[in-house]
C-alpha cells in the first residue's frame, strides 16, 4: 500500500507480508530491500537484515535479546539530517512565534469586547485602545515585508505547488488543464488556476464557484479574494487580495496552445525539466480571469 500527502512531500508505503508482521516506511528504497528480505527474493546478496551494516553497528550498542526491545526502526542519514537541521528548528522556532502572537492578539481581542461591548475588526484598533503593547502591529507590518531572498524563496516554493498541482491534475484527467476553460459558444470562462483548486486543497472554494458562468459574474467575482496564498507572489505589490503574478507560458508549440487545448506529458517532446510551465511576473491579474498572455 502506498499512501502520499496531496503535494507528494511525506509517503507511507506499508504491507503486511504475512501473519502478524507488519511493515512500514517512508523510503520506497529501504521498504523494498526489507520486503525482499522478508520474503525471500534479498537485494545485494543479504540472507537477512541482520547481515546489514546498519544493523550490526546497532547490535554493538544493544545486545540481542535485549528486554528493552520489542521492534526495529531503521531512519535514513538524510531523514535524521532533516529531523536535526536547522530547517525543521527555524520552522518550530517560527510555529511557536506565530502561536504566540495569536494568542496575544486573542487576549487583546478579548480585552477589547469587554471594553467596547464589540469585537475589534483590525489590529489597529487593538492598538489604539492599548489592548497590545507599544511596536506589536509595526512588528508584525515589518515581518510582512520578507527581504528579497526570501521573496525568492517563497516564490519557489509557490511555483513547486504549483506544479505539483498541475500534475495531480494530469494523474487524474490524463492531461494537463487548459490554459482556459470555454463555454459552449467557445467564450472563455475561467484560467487553469480555478481548476487547480482541488489539487491545492481548496476543494471546498472549487465547489462554490459556477462553472457555468464567467469569472467575473458577480457570484463568481465574490469568491475571488478567497484564493489561495499559492497564487499570490511573495512580494510588496502584490498584497491586494484576489491578485497574482503566476502566468502560464502559452503560445504556439508550448505546454498551453492558445486555443485552450489540453497537452498530455508525451506531447512535451522536450522533456518537462526543460520545458517552462508557469512564470512569476510582476504584474497584478485576477487570478481566476484569463490573463492577457494567455
Amino acid at each position: 500500500m502506498h499512501l502520499t500527502s496531496p503535494n507528494r512531500e511525506v509517503h507511507a508505503f506499508s504491507a503486511y507480508p504475512e501473519k502478524g508482521l507488519h511493515i512500514r516506511s517512508n523510503s520506497r528504497v529501504g521498504f523494498q530491500r526489507v520486503l525482499g528480505l522478508v520474503t525471500g527474493k534479498p537485494d545485494d546478496g543479504l540472507t537477512g537484515l541482520g547481515r546489514t551494516k546498519e544493523f550490526q553497528y546497532i547490535r554493538t550498542l544493544m545486545p540481542f535479546d535485549s528486554p528493552d526491545e520489542d521492534g526495529l526502526i531503521y531512519l535514513s542519514d538524510p531523514f535524521i539530517r532533516r529531523l536535526v537541521g536547522p530547517e525543521v528548528k527555524l520552522t518550530e522556532m517560527k510555529r511557536l512565534k506565530c502561536f504566540n502572537h495569536l494568542r496575544m492578539m486573542g487576549h487583546a481581542a478579548a480585552m477589547y469586547e469587554a471594553e467596547h461591548g464589540r469585537p475589534p475588526t483590525a489590529l489597529a484598533e487593538l492598538r489604539a485602545a492599548d489592548c497590545l503593547p507599544n511596536g506589536f502591529v509595526e512588528q508584525q507590518v515589518a515581518t510582512r515585508e520578507a527581504s528579497p531572498a526570501q521573496q525568492i524563496a517563497n516564490s519557489k516554493h509557490n511555483l513547486k505547488m504549483i506544479g505539483l498541482a498541475m500534475h495531480n491534475y494530469h494523474d487524474v484527467h490524463g492531461h494537463f488543464p487548459a490554459s482556459f476553460s470555454k463555454d459552449v459558444a467557445g467564450n472563455p470562462l475561467f484560467s487553469l488556476r480555478v481548476h487547480l483548486l482541488p489539487y491545492l486543497n481548496q476543494a471546498q472554494l472549487y465547489n462554490e464557484f459556477n462553472l457555468k458562468e464567467a469569472w467575473d459574474s458577480p457570484h463568481n467575482k465574490a469568491l475571488i479574494g478567497r484564493m489561495p496564498i499559492n497564487f499570490r507572489g511573495p512580494g510588496a505589490k502584490v498584497l491586494k487580495s484576489g491578485m497574482t503574478t503566476y502566468q502560464t507560458v502559452a503560445g504556439n508549440k508550448t505546454m498551453f496552445p492558445v486555443d485552450g487545448s489540453h497537452t498530455r506529458l508525451r506531447d512535451v517532446t522536450d522533456g518537462t525539466s526543460n520545458t517552462a510551465m508557469v512564470i512569476d511576473r510582476l504584474l497584478n491579474l485576477p487570478p481566476s480571469g484569463r490573463s492577457p498572455v494567455i
